[in-house]
């Protein structure tokens, strides 16, 4: 994790709050109104363009909500490997 500097609890809490207010009450227009034009105004690519954006925002956005579960979950902390070379040059 990046050391920012210090922020209160209450105060990022606050930000957090706002922001997903704001997302969820605005994103659905957002996205409407971007289909809409990407179908309407420009060529069907430039839609498949934008859903691939969209698909790597949203991939984003899950890595960072998931990161200290996925780091327990996937992470192998202080195991020690070894490794046997065979005779024969198989490993």
């Amino acid at each position: 994790m990046i050391q920012t500097s210090r922020m209160p609890l209450f105060k990022s809490l606050l930000l957090f709050c706002i922001a997903f207010v704001l997302f969820f009450t605005t994103a659905p227009i957002g996205f409407l109104y971007a289909v809409i034009r990407q179908s309407l105004v420009k060529r069907v690519h430039s839609l498949s363009v934008y859903f691939l954006e969209l698909a790597l925002a949203l991939d984003n956005a899950g890595n960072v909500l998931m990161q200290h579960l996925l780091n327990d979950a996937l992470l192998i902390r202080n195991q020690k490997h070894v490794f046997v070379w065979e005779q024969n040059g198989n490993h």
